[in-house]
């Protein structure tokens, strides 16, 4: 069975570190707060390693990474890590057929989900990614002509008090296919743009608003 999500429940009257995978009902220890690892592990140094259960199953073949990526901000707009996530386009996906009626994203997009905890994994995100708290985003989005590759992905949150997310780069991603399409705005300067500071080439076209 798959763990679909990250997501641990503290078990009661055991080790106050030690939490259940909700899913697959495998035991993890917990410790700094963040650090989670399988409990036949235990004795892998707990200070450098940061979120390790990237795996194809829950009772098999652990694979641990180290966090990598921090998010940074335009105001209250999260973006990427520009060095973890610098942006990837496809460039198979020429205007020619981003702009083609009959195109559709879903044709194109293909992200396993191990490829997908990894991206959370790689910026310390290990609940509710992808799931109701972040979407894995595809930082050049493919209607943009990004790619599917691990350098385009990062866990974007949605839109909540005081955080500009996902919502609102959705708005952006629109905007601009129909701006390239229309001739308004080149396919490179927009997939070089989005990815520099989505927020930004945002507010830059007038597409969206600052927000305080």
């Amino acid at each position: 069975m798959e763990c679909k999500h990250l997501h641990l429940t503290k078990v009661a009257n055991m080790n106050p570190k030690t939490y259940r995978c909700d899913e697959c009902h495998d035991l993890f220890d917990v410790t700094l707060g963040a650090v989670a690892m399988p409990r036949p592990v235990m004795g892998i140094s707990h200070a450098i390693l940061f979120a390790l259960a990237l795996f194809s199953g829950c009772s098999g073949n652990f694979v641990y990474a180290q966090a990598t990526a921090t998010f940074h901000y335009h105001g209250q707009a999260v973006l990427p890590d520009p060095h973890e996530t610098p942006g990837m386009p496809d460039l198979a996906l020429t205007k020619e057929k981003l702009c083609d009626p009959a195109f559709r994203t879903g044709t194109v997009r293909n992200v396993p989900r191990s490829e997908k905890v990894k991206a959370c994994l790689a910026y310390g995100v290990t609940t509710e990614c992808p799931g109701k708290g972040y979407e894995l985003d595809h930082l050049i989005s493919i209607e943009l002509g990004g790619s599917n590759d691990i350098k385009n992905l990062w866990p974007q949150p949605i839109d909540a008090g005081g955080v500009i997310g996902f919502h609102t780069k959705d708005v952006v991603e629109n905007r601009a296919h129909r701006a390239v399409c229309a001739g308004e705005v080149e396919l490179w300067d927009a997939q070089e743009s989005i990815a520099r500071d989505w927020y930004a080439f945002g507010l830059k076209h007038g597409w969206i608003t600052p927000k305080k």
